[in-house]
C-alpha cells in the first residue's frame, strides 16, 4: 500500500523459488520410482515419508521431508499443478524469502498435524505446503478487502471457493490426509496475515521488516517444536511397538534372526495387542525351525485379528504347512 492506494505492482517480480521446489519434488518422485517406485510403503519410509512409529521413535526430520514426497504420478501431478497455480503468485507477492518461510513453515504445521490427528501411519506430499500458500494469499486480499480492486475480491472468492472445495473432498476420500491441508491453510493464513507485505509506515523499513520476519519464524518454530515435543511425549507404546516390528522385519530380510527376535519381544513388551509382531516373530521362529513357536506366534497374531489380509491368509498356510511338517 502506498499513500492509501493499493499496490496490484506488488505482484510483478522473477519467480526463482517455486521453480526451485517444483524441480526438487520432481527429481526425488522419478529417484523413487527408480529405487521402487513411489506407492511403495519401504520406497517412502526410506526417503524419508511420515511414518508415525519413525518420528515418535526420534526422526522428527520426517515432519519436513514428507512434504517433497508423492505417492504416485497423478499425487505428484496434482501438487505440482497447485504449486505453480498458487506458488507463482504468492512468490511474487510475498517475495522470495518470505514466500519460502511461509511455505516451509505451513508443510512443517501440515505434517504436524498429520502426525498429531490423523489414524494413518503413513503419509507424503506438498499439499500441506501448498494449503499454506493458499491460505497467505487469501490472508493478504482479507487483509486489503476495503482497497483492492473489484477483480480480486473475485480472486478471493474463488481462493475461499476452491479451498472449501479441496477440504470437503479431503473428508470425502479416506485417502487423502485432510488433517495436514488444514494445519497447513490455517497456519498459511496466519503466516500470509502477519507477512503481508502492504502493510504501511515504519515496517517498510527494510531493518525493522527483517526484525519482523525473524520474530515470526522463531515464534512459529518455537510453536512447532513444543508440538512436536508435546506428539512425541503422547506417542503411544503402540506406535514405538510397531516401530520395534519394522525393524525386526528389516533384519529378518538380512537373515539376523536373534536380533530380529529381540526386538520383536521388546515390541510385544510394549505392545501385547500387536499382531503384527506375533506374525513377525512367527516368520523368524519358522525360518529357524522352530515350529512349535512359530505355530503359537501365528495362531496368536491371527487370534488378535489385527492383520492385513495378506499377513493373515500368510498366517493361516504357515500354520497349516507347519503343522503339516509334525504330522498333524
Amino acid at each position: 500500500m502506498e499513500n492509501g492506494q493499493f499496490r496490484v505492482r506488488q505482484f510483478g517480480g522473477r519467480v526463482v523459488v517455486t521453480w526451485l521446489l517444483l524441480i526438487i519434488n520432481a527429481l526425488l518422485w522419478l529417484s523413487m520410482e527408480i529405487s521402487g517406485g513411489s506407492t511403495s510403503t519401504d520406497t517412502l519410509r526410506k526417503f524419508g515419508a511420515l511414518y508415525t512409529p519413525y518420528v515418535v521413535s526420534g526422526d522428527y526430520w520426517r515432519l519436513f521431508s514428507a512434504m517433497f514426497l508423492h505417492v504416485g504420478m497423478m499425487h505428484f501431478i496434482n501438487n505440482a499443478a497447485g504449486m505453480i497455480i498458487f506458488g507463482v503468485w504468492a512468490e511474487r507477492l510475498y517475495g522470495h524469502y518470505q514466500f519460502l518461510v511461509i511455505y516451509i513453515l505451513s508443510g512443517l504445521f501440515g505434517s504436524l498435524a498429520s502426525l498429531w490427528l490423523t489414524d494413518s501411519s503413513m503419509s507424503a506430499g506438498a499439499s500441506g505446503a501448498i494449503f499454506g500458500i493458499s491460505g497467505a494469499l487469501i490472508a493478504h486480499f482479507l487483509r486489503n478487502r476495503a482497497k483492492i480492486e473489484p477483480v480480486y475480491k473475485q480472486v478471493l472468492v474463488a481462493l475461499l471457493i476452491m479451498s472449501g472445495i479441496n477440504l470437503f473432498i479431503g473428508f470425502a476420500l479416506p485417502s487423502i490426509d485432510n488433517w495436514a491441508h488444514m494445519g497447513g491453510l490455517f497456519s498459511g493464513l496466519i503466516l500470509g496475515y502477519f507477512l503481508d507485505p502492504t502493510t504501511s509506515g515504519s515496517l517498510k523499513s527494510r531493518f525493522l521488516r527483517k526484525i519482523k520476519i525473524i520474530g515470526i519464524l522463531a515464534l512459529a518454530l518455537t510453536i512447532l517444536f513444543m508440538g512436536i515435543l508435546l506428539v512425541t511425549e503422547n506417542g503411544s507404546d503402540v506406535s514405538r511397538s510397531q516401530n520395534y516390528v519394522d525393524q525386526a522385519g528389516r533384519l529378518l530380510r538380512e537373515y539376523k534372526h536373534r536380533e530380529s527376535l529381540v526386538l520383536l519381544g521388546k515390541a510385544i513388551t510394549l505392545d501385547p495387542a500387536n499382531a503384527s509382531a506375533y506374525f513377525m516373530r512367527g516368520k523368524v521362529w519358522s525360518s529357524i525351525g522352530d515350529s512349535s513357536q512359530a505355530i503359537d506366534d501365528f495362531r496368536k497374531s491371527v487370534s488378535l485379528g489385527g492383520l492385513n489380509q495378506n499377513d493373515s491368509e500368510e498366517a493361516v498356510r504357515a500354520i497349516v504347512n507347519e503343522l503339516s511338517r509334525k504330522g498333524f
